[in-house]
C-alpha cells in the first residue's frame, strides 16, 4: 500500500486505508490521504553453477604436466566445494538450481529447488570429480541456462575457450560471473632456469582474459571462501538482477 500518484488507476484505491487516513486530517480528503494496493509478482532466483572440470592445477607450476589431475587438493577440488557451497545457500532461500558440467555437459542436473536437488548436485559433482578429463572446447547450451539465470562459471581461465564460452553466455542476456579458481599464489618451478618466466607469461595471458571478461559486463572474482563473491551476489540482488 502506497499513496496514491499520478496515473494510478481509481479502482486499485484502498478506500479503507484512505478513510482512515483522512479521519486522521478532520475527515477530508486531502493530498496524501488517498492510497492504493499495489501488487508485485515474486520470483525465485535461478542459478546455474557451471564448472570447468578439463583442467584441474595446484599451485606449484613444477608440478604441472599438461593436463594432469591434481586430485584432492587443486583447483578441481576448490570448484566442487564453492559449487557445494552456493547451491547449498542459494537452495536454502528457496531459489532454484543447476549444475552444468562444461568438459562433460551430459553430467548436468537441471534447475530445481529443495533438499533432494542439494543432494543431486553434490552427488553428480562427485561424478564430475572422478570423471573428469580433457577436452579442447567446453560445451555451455542455451537449453541448459534458462532466461534470466544467474550464470556462474567456475573456472582457472587458463584458455581463450572458456573465457569466449563465458563472454557468449552474457551476450544471451544472461548476469554472468566468472569465479577464478586458480591457485593463488602461483610457484614457478624450481627445476628449469625459465620457470620465473614461464609463471609471468602464464599469469600474464590469465590477467587478460579476465579484463577481457571485465570488458564484456561480466564480474571476475576470486575463490576465497566465498567472501567476496556473496558481496557481489547482495550488490546484484540490490540492483533487481536477481529476483528472490
Amino acid at each position: 500500500i502506497r499513496p496514491f500518484q499520478a496515473g494510478d488507476r481509481l479502482r486499485r484505491v484502498d478506500w479503507r486505508v484512505s478513510l482512515r487516513a483522512a479521519a486522521a486530517v478532520g475527515g477530508r480528503l486531502v493530498p496524501g490521504t488517498l492510497h492504493v494496493r499495489e501488487r508485485h509478482a515474486e520470483t525465485d532466483a535461478e542459478l546455474v553453477l557451471a564448472l570447468d572440470t578439463r583442467t584441474d592445477v595446484g599451485a606449484d607450476l613444477g608440478e604441472w604436466s599438461g593436463h594432469v589431475r591434481d586430485r584432492g587438493r587443486g583447483s578441481l577440488d576448490t570448484g566442487v566445494r564453492a559449487a557445494t557451497a552456493l547451491a547449498a545457500s542459494y537452495l536454502r532461500q528457496g531459489d532454484r538450481v543447476g549444475l552444468v558440467d562444461l568438459g562433460s555437459p551430459r553430467l548436468g542436473v537441471r534447475p530445481g529447488a529443495g533438499r533432494r536437488q542439494l543432494e543431486r548436485i553434490r552427488h553428480q559433482l562427485v561424478t564430475c570429480g572422478r570423471t573428469a578429463a580433457w577436452t579442447g572446447r567446453p560445451v555451455l547450451r542455451p537449453a541448459q541456462v534458462p532466461p534470466g539465470a544467474l550464470v556462474i562459471v567456475l573456472s582457472v581461465f587458463l584458455d581463450d575457450a572458456v573465457a569466449d564460452l563465458t563472454v557468449h553466455a552474457a551476450r544471451r542476456g544472461n548476469p554472468v560471473i566468472a569465479v577464478d579458481l586458480l591457485p593463488h599464489p602461483l610457484l614457478a618451478a624450481r627445476d628449469t632456469p625459465w620457470g620465473e618466466a614461464v609463471r609471468r607469461i602464464l599469469l600474464a595471458e590469465h590477467d587478460v582474459r579476465c579484463a577481457g571478461l571485465r570488458a564484456h559486463g561480466v564480474a571476475v572474482v576470486r575463490w576465497e571462501g566465498g567472501s567476496p563473491l556473496a558481496a557481489m551476489l547482495r550488490q546484484l540482488r540490490r540492483r533487481g538482477a536477481l529476483a528472490g
